[in-house]
Formats: structure tokens, sequence, C-alpha cells
């Protein structure tokens, strides 16, 4: 056994003696490679880039407004990330199974049945949100062992097909599910409107036959604002049910949305409640009350103003209800692209993977490893041996 551990000097004597047997072993492990990588399977790759739908806020409703109106084409955008309802869409088992009937990939991936074809689908689909708020989706269609340049033209073309059929299958999925909620929201409309149209009838009449039976009373300015004030604060409270109603199915319960309106609702009618029947406090005289209140007017003349008050309110709502029932067959009959393509998938010119230079040299470096791995242990064991 040798008492001293191996020089450089001993392995350069015996990487000369191998020499030849390792540059035979690189050359024929390069050709190997690169051969391998001529023949093996190429993957291409087209790539669409799309850019949400802005939703169209509208006008928020306002507390101190008599006659907001709210575009329902506001309420149709989704009100959570749209980019993330969208790739939730276009990653969806209905849009998977279109794309692959049309272009017969059962048959392309030599499968046997659906489920198998979804799955190796979804292996080539990418979906992603960038940082800019833009999605993309890209396809990667890869050739068999063994082929020719007809098969690399086919997957280019396919990859580009499936690519543009995922963007076209996603607008056509939301521009009928935004239909089916521009439809509901037209019944809802539609229903408040008619019956508006009855209760206005209703009110004019109402008016119409007191003022006829009755002689008309002086009412004083003080009773006259009072009513008016009872009547806005009416209408404000109508228009926020209504619009409680539509944002109870664009919203989720729990929404700030719906408890802002909640909590007008109730402040607005507390407000009415003090106009009809004062503050409520047990002592209060009439000596001690700075404003009239509802109940203090005369039974002839309260009559009178609270019929002309709800022929107001309900002119108002039918003022609402009419531009929002014309809102809302807009936006049911709209047949417009929901979402914006910026890059249509165009057929990709080079492959996506394998990288042949990478691959090559990496076996390179592998195999040069491995000879330099023979050679410290092989003199390691001489000396010890």
């Amino acid at each position: 056994m040798n008492s001293h551990s191996p020089s450089i000097k001993d392995y350069t004597k015996l990487l000369k003696k191998w020499q030849k047997n390792i540059i035979v072993n690189v050359c024929v492990i390069t050709i190997v490679t690169v051969v391998l990588s001529l023949i093996m399977p190429k993957t291409f790759t087209a790539v669409a880039v799309l850019m949400p739908p802005q939703s169209t806020s509208g006008n928020t409703f306002q507390s101190d407004s008599v006659n907001p109106l709210i575009p329902l084409s506001g309420l149709f955008g989704n009100f959570t990330d749209e980019s993330m309802n969208l790739i939730s869409i276009v990653q969806s088992r209905t849009v998977m199974e279109k794309v692959i009937t049309k272009f017969n990939l059962i048959e392309f991936y030599k499968v046997d049945n659906m489920e198998e074809a979804l799955e190796n689908l979804e292996d080539a689909a990418e979906f992603k949100i960038e940082e800019e708020g833009t999605i993309h989706i890209s396809i990667s269609v890869a050739t068999g062992w063994f082929h020719f340049n007809e098969d690399e033209i086919v997957a280019k073309q396919l990859c580009a097909d499936i690519t543009n059929t995922f963007v076209s299958e996603l607008d056509e999925l939301n521009k009928k599910m935004n239909v089916e909620r521009a439809s509901f929201h037209r019944k809802f409309i539609e229903e408040r409107y008619l019956q508006n149209i009855k209760d206005l009838h209703t009110a004019e009449n109402k008016l119409k036959n007191f003022q006829e039976t009755n002689d008309l009373v002086s009412i004083n300015d003080q009773i006259v604002s009072v009513i008016e004030s009872a009547t806005i604060i009416k209408q404000k409270i109508l228009l926020d049910q209504i619009q409680l109603e539509i944002y109870k199915d664009a919203f989720i319960p729990e929404h700030s949305k719906l408890e802002q309106l909640k909590k007008e609702i109730e402040e607005f009618k507390f407000k009415l409640n003090e106009l009809e029947n004062g503050s409520g406090r047990v002592n209060e005289s009439s000596a001690d009350k700075l404003f009239l209140t509802i109940s203090d007017i005369p039974d002839l003349g309260l009559t009178h103003l609270r019929l002309q008050r709800e022929l107001e309110i309900q002119t108002e709502l039918f003022k609402f209800l009419t531009m929002e029932y014309e809102e809302a067959k807009i936006e049911e009959a709209k047949d417009i692209p929901t979402v914006q393509v910026l890059d249509v998938a165009k057929v990709p010119e080079r492959k996506s993977k394998p990288r042949r230079a990478l691959l090559v040299i990496s076996i390179l470096l592998v195999c040069l490893i491995g000879n330099s791995l023979v050679i410290i242990t092989y003199v390691n064991y001489q000396f010890n041996h």
C-alpha cells in the first residue's frame, strides 16, 4: 500500500493514458445526443393575450339624490376580479370539451375517451394573469418521435388554432352568461315597472276623486314643507329598496354595498317616523315643538297632502323605472365581444422545446464530470491497494 496520497501528476498520467478512450466516449455520447435531439418530439407553443372588459361601475347610489339611475351594465360585470372569473370560465369543462370535440383531440392524443383527452389538454394548456391584469392563454402541441416536416407544420397550426378557439369559446360562454344575468334583471325591473304603472294610475285617481269630493283647503307653507320632506324621504326608501333587490343577485350577502343600503334604509325610515310622529319624547308639549309633524296636520288637509305625496312618489318612481327598464332591455340585447384580444395567437415559427443546444451542452458536462469521477476513483483505488 502506498504511504502518500495521489498527486496531480498521477491524475495527469492516467488522463493521458485514457485520453483516446475519453475522447471517443465524449464523441459517441455527443453524436447520440444530437441524433436524439433531432428525432425526439418537438413542442410548439402559441400564445394569445386578452384584456378583460372594464366593468362600468355606473352611478352608485347617492343618498342625497332623489332620482338616481344605476346603469345595469355596471351590474353585469363581475364584482370580484374580472380576470379570475374569465380564467375560471376558460378552464371549465364546458369549454375544454368543445375544444376537444372541434379538433378531434381524442384521436390526436391517441386516447380512448374524453377524460383522458381532458387530462392531455389540461397539461398542454396554460392560463395565467400577468401583473398588469392581462390574461395569457398558451397551448403547446408536440410532434411524435421520428417526425417529418409535415408533422411540424400540423403541430404549429394546431396549437395556434386551439389557442384562438379557447378565446372565441371564452367570449361566447361569457356573453351567454351576461345575457342570462341581463335577462333576470330585465324581468325584475319589468315587474316593478308594470306594477308602478298601476300604482301611478291608482294614485292619480285617488287624488282626483278626493279633489272632486272635497273643497280644496288652504295649506300653509310649513305644512307643505313637512309633506315635501316626507315625500323625498319616502322616494329614497323606495329607490334604495329597489337597488337592494338588484344588488342581492350581484353581490355576496356580506358585501359592503348591501350593508350600506340596508343602513341607509333604516336611517330614512327613522327620519320618516320623526316627520310623521315627532321625536317620540313623552314629555314634549305642543309649545315645545319647533317644527310641525304630519300628525299635527288637520285630517282633511293631511289626507289631501298624503294623496299628493303618494302621486309624487309614484311619478318619480316611474321616471326611475322607465330609464332602468330601457337600460335593461339594451343590456339583454347586446351582442358585442366581452373580451378584448390584444394579441391573436399566431403560428409559431420556432419550437418551444426541447432546446437542442442546451441539451447537448448538458449531456457533455455530465459526460466530462462522469469521466473525471472515474479517473479520481481509479487513481485513489490504485494508491490504496
